[in-house]
C-alpha cells in the first residue's frame, strides 16, 4: 500500500495530512508519520463506520416498532419501509442529515395520526353526549325509571370507558413521537465526546420501554374497538327505544289513535301549509251522543269498548292523510288538509253511515253503538289555529243543542243541520 493509500475509503481530509507530511518531513520520518496517521485514521473511520451501523439499526428498530399497531395497506408503513431502505452504511453527511428529515417526518405523522384519532372519536361522542343532555327523558313504565334515563346512563359509562382509553392510547403515541425525536439528537452527540457504550445501554433500556409502551398500546386499541361496538350498540337501542317512547307519547294508549299532543302539532304544521300555499284546510270535532249514561249505567269499561269501536269501525272511514285524534274524553278532532266543504261533508256523512245498525258488546250483550254530532269549521285567511278550534268547538255546541246526531258547520246556522 502507498503513503497516500487508506485501508478504507479515501477522505480528502486525510489525503491532505498524508501529503502535508510528504512535503515538511524527510522521507523517513514523513513514512514514520504517516504509518501513525493512516493507522489513527483507519481507526476513527472503523469507529464511525460502526457507529453509523448502530445508528442504523437503531432507527430500523424503531420504525419496526412502529408499524407493528398499524394495517398493512396503511400508508405509514410504505415510509417506514422507505426509510429503512436507507439505512445501509457507509452513511454521508448529506444521507444523515436526509434521513434526520425523514425520521422526523415519520415521527409527525405519527402525531398527527393519534391527533386525527381522538378528534374523530371526540367528533362521534360530542353529538351523543349533546342528545342525551338535550333530549326529555319520557316516564318509565308504572313509575320506575325511565327508560331513556336507564340508556343515557349506560352510553355515558361506555363514553366515559372510551374516552380514557382513547387519552391514554394518544399519549403513548405522543411519547412514541417524542422518544423519535430525543434519540436522533443523541445520535447526533454521539462521537462527539459522548460515551457510546452509555449510549447503547440507555438504548436499551428505552426499547424495552417502548416495547411495554407498545403492548400497552395495542391493548387500548383493543379495548377502543371493544368500546365503539358496544357504543354503536347502545346508540342503536337507545335510539330505537327513544323513538318508540316518542310515538307512545304521542298515541292515545286506549285507542291506538294519536293523542291531543300529536293534534295539536299536526295542527300548527297544516296551518303553516295552508297559509303559505293557499289550500284549503277543515276541522270537525267529532263528539259521541249520550257517552256519559253509558258510563253510568254499565261502567267505565263499557265506555272503553265504544270508544275502540268508534277507533276501529266509525273513523276509520277517512282517508288516510286526514289525521284522526282522540281529543278528549268521548272526543275525536279529525284535520281535513286540501279538502273543500263538501267534500268534509261527504267524509262525515259516511262515518255516521257506518253508526247506524252497528252494535258493541259489553258485559256479554250487544249495545247499539251511539251516534255522533260533529261542529266543522274551514280556515279563514290570517287564522291561528286556536281561532279554528275555538270555531269548530262553538259549531258542535250548536249541533248538541240542536238534538244531536248531527253536522253543523260554523258557517252556518244550527237550524240547517244534516241528517
Amino acid at each position: 500500500m502507498n503513503d497516500g493509500e487508506l485501508e478504507h475509503p479515501a477522505h480528502p481530509v486525510a489525503d491532505k495530512i498524508l501529503r502535508l507530511l510528504a512535503d515538511l518531513c524527510p522521507p523517513e520520518i514523513s513514512e514514520t508519520l504517516a504509518h501513525h496517521v493512516r493507522q489513527m485514521l483507519a481507526a476513527e473511520a472503523e469507529a464511525q463506520h460502526e457507529r453509523e451501523r448502530l445508528y442504523a439499526a437503531f432507527v430500523s428498530l424503531l420504525l419496526d416498532a412502529l408499524v407493528t399497531h398499524l394495517a398493512d395497506d396503511d400508508p405509514l408503513v410504505t415510509e417506514a419501509r422507505a426509510v429503512q431502505s436507507r439505512l445501509l452504511p457507509p452513511l454521508s453527511e448529506a444521507e444523515l442529515l436526509a434521513l434526520r428529515r425523514q425520521v422526523e417526518a415519520v415521527a409527525d405523522r405519527v402525531t398527527e395520526r393519534e391527533s386525527l384519532a381522538r378528534e374523530r372519536i371526540e367528533a362521534m361522542i360530542t353529538p351523543l353526549r349533546q342528545l342525551l343532555t338535550a333530549t326529555p327523558e319520557p316516564a318509565g313504565p308504572a313509575g320506575g325509571e325511565p327508560a331513556a334515563g336507564r340508556m343515557a346512563e349506560a352510553i355515558q359509562l361506555a363514553t366515559a370507558r372510551l374516552a380514557v382509553a382513547l387519552e391514554e392510547a394518544v399519549s403513548q403515541g405522543e411519547e412514541f413521537a417524542t422518544f423519535l425525536e430525543a434519540e436522533m439528537g443523541a445520535l447526533e452527540r454521539v462521537g462527539e465526546g459522548e460515551s457510546l457504550a452509555a449510549h447503547q445501554l440507555a438504548l436499551r433500556r428505552e426499547l424495552e420501554k417502548i416495547h411495554r409502551g407498545q403492548r400497552r398500546l395495542n391493548h387500548h386499541f383493543d379495548q377502543i374497538r371493544t368500546y365503539l361496538t358496544q357504543l354503536e350498540a347502545d346508540r342503536e337501542h337507545f335510539t330505537a327505544e327513544l323513538s318508540r317512547m316518542i310515538e307512545l307519547s304521542l298515541t292515545d294508549e286506549l285507542t291506538g289513535l294519536p293523542n291531543r299532543r300529536a293534534f295539536m302539532q299536526r295542527l300548527q304544521d297544516e296551518v303553516a301549509r295552508a297559509h303559505r300555499y293557499g289550500t284549503p284546510l277543515a276541522l270537525a270535532i267529532i263528539d259521541i251522543d249520550r257517552f256519559k249514561p253509558i258510563n253510568d249505567r254499565y261502567g267505565h269499561a263499557a265506555g272503553d269498548a265504544v270508544l275502540r269501536e268508534y277507533a276501529r269501525h266509525v273513523l276509520s272511514a277517512f282517508r288516510h292523510h286526514d289525521l284522526v285524534a282522540r281529543y278528549g274524553g268521548e272526543e275525536f278532532a279529525v284535520l281535513f288538509p286540501g279538502t273543500t266543504p263538501a267534500g268534509v261533508r261527504r267524509a262525515l256523512e259516511k262515518a255516521r253511515a257506518r253508526v247506524h245498525g252497528h252494535t258493541v258488546e259489553v258485559g256479554g250483550q250487544r249495545l247499539p253503538l251511539p251516534t255522533f254530532s260533529a261542529g266543522v269549521a274551514m280556515l279563514h285567511p290570517g287564522e291561528n289555529g286556536q281561532d279554528l278550534i275555538r270555531r269548530a268547538d262553538q259549531a258542535l255546541y250548536q249541533a248538541k243543542r240542536a238534538g244531536r246526531d248531527r253536522i253543523v258547520d260554523a258557517e252556518e246556522d244550527a237550524s240547517q243541520p244534516s241528517g
